[in-house]
């Protein structure tokens, strides 16, 4: 025997066996109150794009302080008061062409990062305390992160920066900051890198005690094992790759790549030759 029901939103009755059977129309009514807020979320922009939008505006911000600067700098003005010496009117002057607004860029970080969960918030969250370094904002990012955000890998530049906070956030706080992704963490790379942070200032100086250079030995250990096969593997490898490889009369180990014309060479390709080698990128 068919049951039927009469449900909410719909004109016409609709029959229940074992798998209710619900007309086109009344299938619609129910289901679309739940379609908005997916529809929603489908339209957001990746936390990643906001981040790269907010550092887009910041270099751009950058660079027109930068023409500004200079432009006062070249005027009459502040050329004569360079000549007397006068501070105070060379720093008026130069008022006229502020920094970044940081505060501003970091407060929009926030408000973004309210909008996502998980390693997409703390992606913004990171990103408001390492581009501003202001006290308010840092200060509240790492509380928020100690709390829910300890096994994210989005973390990690602020634990690259974690000696610079941990002053700015005073012994106390700085100390339990980095202690907690450390030994609380859950992420192996996290704690690497916040155990690299902690060995980084522990046992060095004059007036490290030998008990104190063991346990930044053994400390260290444990961060190479952890970061295995990583950045900071690498970074920490590198002492040893330099005394390894790079003495004076070895071999220089290979470099591959491509040039501005995306022609590709290997170093070995100037063997013989005078080589100059510059290293750069973006920060």
């Amino acid at each position: 025997m068919l049951e039927y029901a009469r449900l909410p939103g719909c004109s016409q009755p609709v029959y229940t066996p074992e798998i209710m059977r619900i007309s086109l129309p009344c299938a619609l009514a129910l289901l679309f109150p739940t379609l908005l807020p997916a529809q929603d979320v489908g339209q957001r922009p990746a936390a990643s794009a906001v981040a790269e939008d907010l550092t887009a505006e910041l270099h751009k911000q950058k660079r027109e302080s930068q023409v500004a600067r200079a432009t006062v700098r070249e005027s009459e003005a502040y050329r004569e008061a360079r000549k007397d010496d006068d501070r105070e009117k060379m720093n008026a002057l130069l008022a006229d062409a502020p920094p970044p607004d940081l505060l501003a860029l970091g407060n929009k970080a926030l408000e973004e990062a309210a909008k996502y969960q998980g390693d997409d918030r703390a992606l913004l969250l990171v990103w408001a305390a390492v581009r501003t370094r202001d006290d308010g904002i840092v200060t509240r990012v790492i509380d928020e992160v100690l709390e829910h955000h300890l096994d994210s890998i989005a973390v990690i530049p602020l634990l690259e920066n974690g000696l610079n906070l941990s002053r700015q956030l005073g012994p106390d706080k700085g100390k339990v900051f980095l202690s907690k992704f450390a030994y609380e963490s859950k992420n192996d790379y996290v704690r690497a890198w916040a155990m690299y942070k902690i060995a980084e200032r522990m046992g060095r100086g004059p007036n490290a005690s030998e008990e104190e250079k063991a346990k930044r030995g053994e400390m260290m250990a444990l961060v190479e094992e952890l970061a295995a096969g990583t950045e900071l593997g690498e970074r920490i490898n590198a002492p040893r790759f330099v005394e390894e490889r790079l003495q004076i009369g070895m071999d220089v180990p290979e470099i591959v790549g491509e040039d501005t014309d995306g022609i590709a060479f290997k170093l070995s390709d100037y063997r013989g030759k005078v080589v100059v080698l510059d290293f750069w990128g973006f920060w």
